[in-house]
């Protein structure tokens, strides 16, 4: 099972490249090869998945009731934004300009392992998301093991 975890801050090349961390490459199955796909992410970020990986995501996507106006407009925001980019002999990938505009990326991208997917966030769009919710980590802890009906 693909796993990834930790955070990176790494530049953008003057062709738009960016390398993948070894950290979290080393967690890639071999059946992914050097295939990622891209698309919108929640929050203004980018969603990066080893193709392997997001062919299980799509087939969830492809789920939702086209007939019902919110489902479908998610539906839509992720299939029309969808870009499979091929890892270079360095790691490196393109990062498809639309999605660099979504996100706000310029310079600069942290790049996030966020469990079963890669994050690429802006760094100072990542600083702002952190600082909007003043929540606790205790009590984010305990809200979800309520809602999970777990006693904290």
């Amino acid at each position: 099972m693909n796993q990834f975890f930790g955070k990176y801050l790494h530049s953008i090349d003057p062709k738009g490249r960016v390398a993948i961390p070894s950290r979290l490459r080393k967690n890639f199955s071999p059946e992914a090869g050097n295939s990622l796909v891209l698309t919108k992410g929640s929050d203004s970020c980018i969603y990066l998945y080893p193709k392997d990986i997001f062919s299980d995501v799509i087939s969830e996507v492809l789920k939702l009731n086209a007939n019902i106006r919110k489902e479908n407009r998610l539906l839509r925001s992720i299939t029309h934004n969808i870009h499979e980019e091929e890892m270079d002999g360095q790691s490196r990938i393109i990062l498809p300009q639309p999605l660099k505009t979504y996100a706000g990326i310029e310079n600069e991208v942290l790049i996030a392992g966020s469990g079963s997917r890669i994050e690429l966030w802006n760094p100072a769009k990542y600083e702002e998301y952190l600082e909007s919710d003043t929540t606790t980590f205790e009590e984010l802890q305990e809200q979800i093991a309520l809602l999970h009906g777990n006693n904290p």
